[in-house]
């Protein structure tokens, strides 16, 4: 995993429970908080070193097959969802 020289803080709202669990997975595995949380993120989202997952990875996959039927309209699964109409399909 590259380290960048500087890379910002930030504050997000987590359950105590969910934060717990990844602190001893990190512990476990001999690794920060910090460097775990983005292991897990870059696995959760399919990106390693600046890549995309390829078609086979599961990720994609996972994707392709997430339909989440609204108003009766069909989504397209032939690519991921954006971030905006995810957003807008929880309203």
């Amino acid at each position: 995993m590259k380290e960048s020289k500087s890379k910002p803080n930030i504050s997000i709202r987590i359950d105590p429970e969910v934060l717990h669990q990844a602190k001893v997975e990190a512990i476990k595995a001999k690794k920060t908080l910090g460097q775990w949380l983005e292991e897990a993120i870059k696995e959760k989202t399919g990106k390693e070193d600046g890549r995309i997952a390829g078609e086979k990875s599961e990720v994609a996959t996972e994707n392709k097959e997430m339909v989440i039927p609204k108003e009766g309209k069909k989504i397209d699964t032939s690519k991921p969802p954006s971030v905006i109409s995810l957003i807008k399909q929880r309203r």
